[in-house]
């Protein structure tokens, strides 16, 4: 590992926990390209730990979902009882538990991360999130009474299916957050701040939204727009959203076929002028970012087999069209993807 402060975790030793999730959220490469979900040994983990605070105060702990790893309270109590700190990436706002926070106060972080995604339960719902409001706010609850932490919230717009009323409900949620904080924060006399990362949604390859488009940028630029003017005013609360000209370039890279190669190369020798690229090209790049795709349709990357059946991806689509949620992934007890058997869904 190299270590420098030029990157997101600084002067930090960075230790895997694990690979992949089971979570399976429908608009996540990382639920379903890295199936089956490999979490680390306990013993691994603390040695490759004791390895890296030879030649580090600091270990940065990666993972999807850093408060799923089993013994994870284990693994931080370690860390702080040598006297040493850690930082984590994301945690699930329904495994985090009293013990992981009072380990994180005592390591010095100052800000948790957690992402509801979307503000109803219902879109939660369609994306396969398997986390309720109640869950969510209960959780803020817990760690605002533990230290004044603050809190970013990763939300997505553009899902599919999204209406105004989802969007509208981002606002009500973070609004309900806040208030908790406040209320949990009373005696201490210090509240953390909360930071909103506002991404829009772009589809990827092998999940089962894969046959959604990129919403319309316009559409996008109006959403994120109204996010910052209903919350502008409410204290201790700053949004930050991304770029939706970028978004399509992702979303182009992310559905494209070979021939997006060639966009791809002139923007590389336009010194990174990605509209020159895009005006000049052969092809017509809204073909793969703004069209829906058929189910029955030969997509770029279906030659590629990573155990996951079409079959089933197929199934969450339609799934998460009626606002359903499926179980999660139960490595070697469900066969229902293919991964961990030719007797999946076919």
């Amino acid at each position: 590992t190299i270590t420098t402060p030029d990157t997101e975790f600084g002067d930090k030793v960075l230790v895997e926990l694990g690979r992949g999730c089971g979570r399976s959220c429908r608009f996540c490469a990382a639920g379903y390209v890295y199936r089956p979900p490999r979490m680390h040994r306990e013993s691994d983990i603390i040695a490759s730990i004791d390895s890296a605070l030879e030649r580090c105060d600091q270990v940065g702990l990666l993972a999807a979902s850093v408060s799923d790893i089993p013994g994870i309270e284990n693994i931080t109590s370690l860390i702080v009882k040598r006297g040493h700190s850690f930082s984590v990436s994301s945690l699930r706002a329904d495994s985090i538990t009293q013990g992981l926070l009072d380990h994180m106060k005592q390591a010095g972080q100052r800000t948790l991360t957690i992402a509801p995604e979307a503000g109803s339960e219902r879109l939660r719902r369609v994306t396969n999130k398997h986390l309720a409001t109640n869950r969510i706010t209960q959780t803020v609850t817990l760690i605002s009474e533990t230290s004044d932490f603050s809190i970013k919230l990763y939300f997505l717009i553009g899902l599919p299916t999204e209406t105004k009323n989802d969007v509208a409900e981002i606002v009500d949620l973070v609004k309900v957050i806040r208030h908790n904080m406040v209320k949990a924060s009373a005696a201490r006399g210090r509240i953390g701040q909360i930071r909103l990362s506002v991404n829009c949604f772009i589809p990827k390859p092998f999940t089962p939204f894969q046959w959604f488009p990129l919403e319309q940028l316009s559409s996008l630029k109006e959403k994120q727009k109204w996010l910052k003017k209903s919350l502008v005013k409410e204290g201790g609360i700053k949004v930050n959203t991304d770029l939706p000209k970028w978004a399509y370039v992702q979303a182009l890279l992310s559905m494209g076929d070979r021939r997006v190669g060639a966009i791809l190369l002139s923007a590389h020798e336009s010194g990174g002028d990605w509209t020159k690229a895009l005006r000049f090209s052969k092809i017509n790049p809204d073909f793969f970012v703004y069209r829906p795709k058929g189910l029955n349709e030969v997509l770029p990357w279906d030659f590629i087999d990573h155990g996951i059946t079409k079959k089933h991806l197929i199934n969450e689509y339609k799934l998460a069209l009626k606002a359903k949620e499926s179980d999660v992934c139960h490595v070697g007890e469900c066969y229902r993807c293919g991964v961990c058997s030719e007797t999946a869904e076919s």
